[in-house]
């Protein structure tokens, strides 16, 4: 049986959690239909997640990262080979940003797979940039405009991104696929990758709910003023406590955005119109004369006054003491009594009696 490599190499923010938690949730079923997904150290053993991030990541450092591969991909084609699994998915979107594993990759994949594909999923640099200063430059940068100079600019140019991969593969390899509903399958990431690379879903079963959904900016501003609370651009504590104390009025309920005007997001695309042209005329070419993203609208931002943003922000504090002291009220009334009589020898006889209820009930 040919055995066939997938490489989904992001980019980050345009939906690979979605497509990784699919994979993940039907690795069994998807085994039987002769795909494998690795654990995360690209290995067999587990932890199964779909994807392949932190191994990579560790990879580009390394001066022995194509013997690496090599030991990995022996063992990962044997295991197809014994099971009649014909693809394997490698995710991990962090990929797309380093320079130097493609080469490395082509290289080593060659002596155990009979085809490579390459799936690149891109997404209109304006919305990118603000998804990505959520998820990681308000815990470091001092401004959004900062964050864009100092890494923007380099994340959000799908078309310099891609060469590396092009130049190690070829053209021929490369799937790019605008991460836009009216473009993908469906209107779906998940049903787009299983389409566009011809995956059998059968006996699988759809996810959920949404992944890795975007955070209230008004909560993110919030976190910005407090960058203290975070050990790091990939550090989500912050958001996992907001999440577990307000819940819901944690995520994003409404499109748009307030961090850039209209103007704003012109202007910043223009950064990448020669790019994005150069990627449409290569992989997108059914598109005609359409641009390779849709222009922002004025739906697209959220006018907001700076009393306003204070207000909302002020909101979700308020909702968040809220919601603290109705727990607190709850554990005090979870606390057991005792009357006058009660003695200190009398208490230790309850705990020895039965410590785990005394406990549960504190």
């Amino acid at each position: 049986m040919n055995r066939r490599l997938i490489l989904h190499i992001g980019g980050s923010k345009c939906g690979s959690s979605a497509i990784q938690n699919y994979l993940a949730a039907n690795r069994d079923q998807l085994m039987k239909n002769g795909v494998l997904s690795p654990d995360v150290k690209l290995e067999l053993e587990g932890p199964f997640k779909a994807q392949q991030i932190d191994f990579f990541q560790e990879l580009k450092t390394q001066d022995d990262a194509a013997d690496v591969l090599k030991q990995k991909f022996v063992r990962l084609s044997k295991a197809m080979d014994e099971n009649a699994q014909h693809t394997l998915i490698i995710s991990a979107e962090n990929l797309s940003l380093i320079r130097n594993l493609p080469a490395v990759l082509a290289k080593e994949s060659k002596s155990f797979f009979d085809e490579v594909g390459i799936i690149f999923y891109i997404r209109r640099q304006d919305d990118y940039l603000i998804s990505a200063w959520q998820q990681w430059g308000l815990k470091t940068q001092p401004d959004f405009a900062t964050y864009v100079k100092v890494s923007g600019l380099r994340m959000g140019d799908w078309c310099t991104l891609a060469r590396p991969w092009e130049d190690a593969f070829g053209q021929k390899q490369m799937i790019v696929r605008p991460f836009r509903r009216d473009h993908l399958a469906g209107g779906d990431v998940v049903e787009d990758f299983l389409s566009v690379l011809n995956l059998s879903s059968d006996g699988c079963k759809p996810l959920g709910g949404l992944a890795n959904r975007s955070f209230d900016e008004h909560l993110g501003d919030l976190a910005h003023r407090c960058q203290e609370v975070f050990d790091g651009p990939h550090d989500n504590k912050f958001y996992d406590v907001m999440i577990r104390t307000i819940g819901e009025a944690s995520f994003k309920s409404r499109a748009g955005s307030h961090l850039l005007s209209l103007q704003e997001r012109l202007d910043l695309l223009a950064e990448f119109e020669e790019g994005n042209e150069v990627l449409k005329q290569r992989y997108v070419p059914d598109l005609g004369d359409v641009p390779l993203f849709e222009l922002p609208i004025d739906r697209d931002v959220v006018k907001s006054s700076a009393e306003e943003k204070l207000a909302a922000e002020n909101a979700l504090l308020t909702r968040a003491v809220y919601h603290l002291a109705q727990r607190v009220e709850a554990l005090e009334k979870k606390k057991p009594t005792f009357t006058k009589n009660d003695s200190k020898d009398s208490e230790r006889d309850r705990v020895r009696r039965s410590p785990w209820k005394y406990l549960s009930r504190r």
